[in-house]
């Protein structure tokens, strides 16, 4: 007997013809079934069943049917109906593929010129617009018009995502139509994101943010002014309610269009240049000298009272001369009584006039008080950023730092406080001395005066800094006493195998410290 056929093929014959007929009629075929836009692929691919001549079997001596099958032709486009049947006519297909990469592109387009502008800051799009042609450049109308276009690029790249969404999904749903329509908007979906992230998103940011100027002279005006045109309704409504909605929440406008970044941020950055190899030491340094600048007080950059060089009222001119000359300063402050009473600032150079005409007066009538200068006094905790804009203000480079009971506590000058920015300056009268030096045994000579800030920074350390400020300052506190040469303070470091040896001491303050680190070769106590 004859098998039956598959049921996947029952409904193109149930059975064979009588034996001695060859059928090739439209019955014993019926008609291709068609979906709804297109051929299945199965259909297509049942061309090798076909009508051929009858063939004798010798086994039971009638002709068989008039069907020969390709099952491998057929098994494989039943599996492929099974799983996904396509059902949609090519050009469709190519259609639909095309508008997906049209959004996709357009997609790209917005998001590239969005931070391409937001990066470019106006003075630099400024600059731009005067290295091209004024007023009338791309650069220019780009600084006069960012919210414009933000606004706009940020409603295309909307429109082309939500456009994209649904183009893949309605492909996936037409073409897939073996798959419920929720299966196969899932698989859309899940195909899709990750395509329109990388190219519509993530690779036009790359390109917008490292490209700016490029995206925003030669890329993003000319498109955008068409769009602009049309447009201008809903920008203008957006823009209306954007500017409310920040009037609601109390905030800055430009918040929406500038990056804001926290001086975190932007030490981190410099860190990570200078670990690239971008910014180099001097310049990190400097930057976050910058920074730190208006956190700084007078009494950290100051001059201590016990180092400031000064004269007395009565001086005469030959010792007034002397000083000036052997201490290289060209500023000295002058008191009455004691140094707690300063009572103005000579200016080396007001000496010039009477140095060419001695004539103008004779030694035993020179009174200093005739050439000096008013002081200009600070407090202790005034921040060094005010001292700078008072002392370009008013045109002074010296003021006398008091402390809170009316006391000389030290003074401050021009050069202290660009030292904050720029580093240690050297001039011809300084004796270079390197605030920290290495030893051949491991050590660390620090001077007296260096900031504890700085040596924690520097070597890891944690010595408090809420009662001191220099290194010298906490040994004393620490001693509770005038420190003297081969005083210890220990504890020091992440292990507490750290310690402090005082190195030098005059005067009763520290000059010089070393620092012994808990792998240096122990010295023995002294």
């Amino acid at each position: 007997m004859l098998r039956p056929l598959p049921p996947a093929l029952s409904r193109y014959g149930s059975s064979v013809p009588p034996a001695g007929r060859v059928s090739s009629t439209p019955e014993a075929f019926p008609p291709r079934e068609t979906g709804p836009i297109g051929e299945s692929l199965f259909l297509s691919g049942v061309r090798d069943v076909q009508a051929v001549r009858p063939v004798r079997t010798r086994r039971n001596g009638w002709r068989a049917g008039a069907t020969s099958i390709n099952v491998r032709s057929v098994g494989i486009c039943a599996g492929t109906f099974l799983l996904f049947p396509i059902r949609m006519d090519p050009a469709d297909l190519v259609n639909s593929v095309l508008l997906l990469l049209l959004l996709l592109g357009a997609s790209a387009f917005f998001v590239a010129a969005e931070f391409a502008v937001l990066t470019l800051r106006r003075r630099r799009v400024e600059q731009l617009a005067r290295d091209e042609s004024g007023r009338g450049s791309p650069g220019f109308q780009v600084a006069e018009r960012s919210e414009a276009i933000s606004l706009m690029a940020q409603l295309g790249s909307l429109a082309c995502f939500l456009g994209f969404g649904y183009q893949a999904a309605i492909l996936a749903v037409r073409s897939l139509q073996g798959l419920q329509p929720t299966v196969a908007t899932g698989l859309a979906v899940a195909v899709a994101v990750p395509i329109y992230l990388v190219l519509g998103q993530q690779i036009p940011r790359l390109l917008g943010a490292q490209r700016a100027g490029f995206v925003t002279n030669r890329v993003v005006l000319l498109p955008l002014r068409g769009l602009s045109f049309v447009l201008k309704p809903v920008i203008t409504l957006l823009s209306y309610t954007l500017e409310s909605m920040a009037r609601l929440l109390r905030v800055s406008r430009g918040a929406f269009y500038a990056p804001v970044h926290t001086l975190e941020d932007i030490r981190a950055l410099v860190t990570r240049g200078h670990e690239q190899g971008v910014v180099e030491e001097d310049e990190r340094e400097m930057i976050h000298g910058v920074f730190a600048f208006s956190d700084t007080v007078a009494r950290e950059v100051m001059t201590p009272r016990i180092d400031i060089v000064a004269v007395p009222r009565e001086i005469t001119l030959h010792d007034l001369i002397h000083a000036v000359v052997s201490q290289g300063h060209s500023r000295v402050p002058v008191y009455e009584g004691t140094i707690d009473n300063i009572i103005g600032v000579l200016l080396a150079k007001d000496l010039l006039p009477l140095l060419a005409n001695p004539q103008w007066v004779s030694p035993a009538s020179f009174d200093i008080t005739r050439i000096m200068r008013e002081p200009y006094f600070v407090p202790d905790t005034k921040p060094v950023d005010d001292i700078l804009a008072e002392f370009r203000q008013s045109s002074v480079h010296l003021a006398i730092v008091i402390d809170e009971f009316g006391g000389t506590y030290g003074l401050v000058t021009m050069e202290d406080l660009l030292e904050e920015i720029v580093g240690e300056i050297q001039d011809e009268y300084d004796i270079e001395e390197p605030e920290f030096a290495a030893t051949p045994e491991g050590d660390i000579l620090i001077d007296g005066g260096a900031s504890i800030s700085e040596v924690n920074e520097r070597y890891a350390l944690e010595i408090p800094e809420e009662d001191f400020d220099t290194i010298g300052g906490f040994i004393f506190g620490a001693l509770g006493r005038v420190p003297m040469a081969g005083d210890r303070i220990a504890g020091l470091g992440a292990d507490g195998a750290d310690y402090l040896e005082v190195e030098e001491a005059e005067d009763r303050r520290v000059t010089r410290v070393r620092l012994r680190r808990s792998g240096s070769p122990v010295a023995p106590d002294s």
